[in-house]
């Protein structure tokens, strides 16, 4: 949180918005001429245009998408002790958490490009589905260089499509037909890097810890429910609205169909449930990827992809451990793993175990690692990842 007294930004923005429709026109030429550079300006227009409420604005939020993509630092807020100012910039900040039972605010939400411009768009349209949830894919360059261009691919194809959803369907929202196409300005994708060779000794890059995918079978179409995970990008995706109709048997008949769909997207990732012993399981289903268990040891040392994969086991269904004494899986187990992606992204995997209690209270957990905690905001399996790199 930012702490500022009413700071000049928040009056500024509390005056355009204060404008009213007729700035509408005059904003959108703005946030057309904005830089993707300008991280701040493609936080700020956005928010003002969901202020003023005016749908016209969506063609331009529409081709301010492939500009979101870019290295941000994160989502933030500013403070304000103004209680009518942070009042009125609550009301129209993106967040739909401010609870008046939690206690006194002093602050209000102010995101990141991409968390401006599409709760703005999925709010005025009800329009979304498992590609737009964009919000973890940026340019910080925690995995190998490749990932930098299909991210920048995502937020173009994002853009491509809202036009065609919009073009569709403007009159549903606006009656003004100048605001009926978009003319999208995307932005300009450099050639994929070479993949990184199967013999270059690779390094740790950067990584993530206290995740968790939640499973096709169970999911209820939340917001920022969490089923898919591409590991070259960050994408994360909800299950499809024509999947989410269906009963779980229904899901579970159909399962090579959400695989399918998952995998044209890019997904590597799904999170699933399998029964064993006459208990579900919540596990990790790979899709199109090359996956192997291997030992702590080679979780935490280095080596090339060759070298790495030539000590695991092949992973063939579910992202398991096996259990050499008994011959069989072990579901529930954490193990480590290896991982490449259909696009050369290798990847390091702790597989944490299942959350099966919602029962989460947060707070310090002493010695023990997230990923070994059964108790979490929603069921689903924790992991953590370690993005790898060519070593310097």
């Amino acid at each position: 949180m930012v702490k500022n007294r009413c700071c000049t930004n928040t009056i500024t923005i509390k005056s355009l918005i204060e404008l009213g429709p007729d700035a509408v026109s005059a904003l959108s030429d703005a946030l057309d001429k904005t830089a993707q550079d300008d991280r701040l300006m493609l936080r700020s227009i956005p928010f003002v245009l969901r202020g003023i409420g005016d749908k016209r604005a969506v063609p331009a939020l529409i081709r301010a998408i492939p500009k979101c993509f870019g290295a941000d630092g994160s989502d933030m807020g500013y403070h304000c002790e103004d209680a009518e100012l942070l009042k009125f910039m609550q009301q129209h900040d993106s967040s739909d958490n401010h609870d008046p039972n939690r206690g006194p605010e002093r602050g209000y939400h102010y995101g990141r490009p991409v968390n401006e411009v599409f709760p703005t768009l999925e709010k005025w349209t009800g329009h979304k589905d498992a590609l737009h949830q964009l919000y973890n894919v940026d340019d910080r360059q925690r995995r190998p260089s490749r990932s930098s261009v299909l991210g920048q691919r995502l937020y173009n194809q994002s853009s491509v499509e809202w036009q065609t959803f919009w073009e569709a369907n403007w009159a549903k929202f606006i009656t003004d037909e100048a605001f009926a196409t978009v003319g999208i300005r995307l932005v300009n994708e450099p050639e994929l890097p070479p993949r990184i060779s199967r013999n270059l000794p690779l390094d740790s890059n950067s990584g993530s810890n206290n995740d968790s995918l939640e499973s096709v079978l169970s999911a209820t179409g939340q917001r920022w429910e969490m089923c898919f995970y591409d590991l070259d990008t960050g994408l994360i995706g909800g299950l499809p609205d024509h999947f989410l109709k269906l009963s779980r048997e229904e899901r579970l008949a159909r399962i090579d169909e959400i695989v399918a769909e998952a995998e044209k997207v890019g997904f590597d990732l799904m999170g699933t449930e399998i029964v064993q012993d006459g208990k579900a399981v919540f596990v990790l289903q790979p899709i199109g990827l090359e996956a192997w268990e291997i030992s702590k040891e080679a979780y935490d040392g280095n080596g090339s992809i060759e070298s790495i994969a030539s000590k695991g086991r092949r992973v063939n269904t579910a992202i398991s451990h096996y259990d050499e004494d008994s011959g069989r899986y072990d579901l529930p187990a954490a193990a480590y793993f290896f991982m490449l992606t259909h696009e050369g992204t290798p990847v390091k995997m702790l597989l944490g175990v299942p959350i099966t209690s919602t029962n989460f209270v947060g707070g310090p957990s002493g010695n023990t690692r997230d990923e070994f905690q059964h108790t979490g905001f929603q069921l689903g399996r924790r992991y953590a990842l370690k993005f790898l790199k060519p070593k310097e």
